[in-house]
């Protein structure tokens, strides 16, 4: 049995999982999958521990975003095929993207969402009370901060559009919406690009919109063809697809944001 060292931990040899207490049969712990550790810590296993968990999620970050440039459908083929380790999950792979977008659209984005306050506050004076109109114009405002995070759902209509116009290609919605998420991720970061530019530009706001909005749609759509082909019957498909989803979404935040405006009480 192997003796313990002054403070109490197990030297060299690991025969027990320190997370849940299985007996190892490897490297990894095959019920929790924890890598061995060998007790006591020492400062090369902290660079080892550090370097595994994020100097890896880095480099394969950056892997994602090159591949995705240039060869997006190996990509998609490596993820759906359970290669895994290789390119960044898309679910965490939009998050990060979307924290940065946020994080930017803190720091200078300023100007554009009071310019945007403005537009909306002009598009329902006609329909709704000064006080409603405020509270709809900086609920779209919020939304729109945080709306990178939303895409996480506003793109699983179009996943479900693409199943049922596709039954012959035999893919899950899961599949679809992987994809789709991978997507709308790029179109977020050149989005990114495009409104530092069109700012220094001072590019006018609905024209910025446009494109912002233009960017993510063809994107998607060119991904989805990436990964499907290109033939005409395909691309119809896909561009009604990212089409309608991409519309209905739009339609219910319109929808939704409006009704509460005008019917939330206590507000003249």
């Amino acid at each position: 049995m192997p003796q313990e060292t002054a403070s109490g931990s197990t030297p060299i040899k690991c025969l027990t999982c320190h997370s849940c207490s299985t007996p190892l049969q490897g490297a990894f712990c095959h019920v929790c999958g924890i890598k061995a550790q060998c007790l006591p810590l020492t400062l090369p296993d902290m660079w080892q521990d550090f370097s595994e968990r994020v100097l890896h999620i880095e480099k394969s970050l950056k892997r994602t975003v090159g591949h995705l440039c240039w060869q997006p459908a190996v990509v998609f083929k490596a993820f759906l095929q359970g290669q895994r380790l290789r390119y960044t999950h898309p679910l965490p792979f939009l998050v990060a993207i979307a924290t940065l977008s946020v994080l930017l659209g803190h720091l200078y984005g300023e100007p554009y969402f009071e310019a945007y306050r403005a537009q909306l506050l002009q598009q329902v004076s006609g329909s709704l009370p000064p006080a409603r109109s405020a509270l709809y114009a900086q609920l779209n405002v919020w939304l729109s901060l945080s709306m990178p995070y939303w895409m996480l759902i506003f793109t699983l209509p179009t996943a479900g559009l693409m199943r049922l116009l596709f039954p012959q290609r035999g893919f899950t919605i899961a599949e679809a919406w992987a994809v789709g998420l991978y997507g709308v991720a790029m179109a977020m970061l050149l989005g990114l690009l495009l409104s530092s530019l069109g700012q220094w530009a001072q590019v006018p706001l609905a024209m910025l919109q446009t494109i912002t909005d233009a960017t993510l749609l063809l994107l998607t759509i060119a991904y989805y063809l990436a990964w499907l082909g290109h033939r005409p019957w395909t691309l119809l498909r896909v561009v009604v697809a990212c089409l309608f989803g991409f519309a209905l979404m739009n339609q219910l935040q319109e929808l939704l944001v409006y009704r509460i405006a005008a019917w939330l009480p206590g507000i003249q």
